[in-house]
């Protein structure tokens, strides 16, 4: 599967903060069921798939801020979860891929990124939340699920716009 955010929308726009030094990503797709209904139940069967959205969204992101951050080695800690919590009741059944994951990854020298992904979002036609913040030297830079994006240089000045996030 090709790095599909690489030179994209979401790249392009987040890259006028200039160089990574902190990044937060959330993209919570829909449920996992919709592998079962789009012909590909092998995506939520570990044993063929290698995990879930660990495996599945997570490394586009981390690619994004690997590649900005100008970093090939990266310290990560990571919490996933794919089963029920005791006492809640939960909108995702069981999988044997995990349905969320969320990482911190932090460079040498100090840079640090979010990333949360999952399959955790309703079914509906909105597909997922995702969000995406990078805060660099030039200033920050914000893209959000409904396409409204900022960028706030480091002199104060805001200029916005909306995007395609599909």
């Amino acid at each position: 599967v090709p790095l599909v955010q690489r030179g994209g929308p979401t790249d392009r726009w987040l890259a006028r903060a200039g160089q990574s030094v902190y990044e937060s990503v959330q993209f919570i797709a829909g449920p996992p069921d919709r592998y079962l209904v789009n012909g590909s139940p092998w995506m939520v069967d570990v044993e063929r798939a290698g995990g879930g959205c660990m495996v599945n969204l997570a490394p586009h992101f981390v690619d994004l801020f690997l590649r900005s951050a100008g970093a090939e080695e990266v310290a990560v800690t990571a919490t996933l979860s794919s089963s029920p919590i005791p006492g809640t009741s939960r909108a995702v059944p069981r999988r044997s891929v995990e349905d969320y994951a969320s990482m911190t990854l932090t460079t040498a020298d100090g840079r640090i990124a979010t990333i949360e992904v999952g399959y955790a979002f309703p079914g509906s036609p909105l597909k997922r939340h995702c969000s995406f913040t990078r805060i660099g030297a030039a200033g920050t830079a914000t893209i959000w699920s409904d396409g409204n994006a900022s960028f706030t240089s480091v002199d104060g000045v805001t200029e916005t716009a909306v995007m395609n996030v599909d």
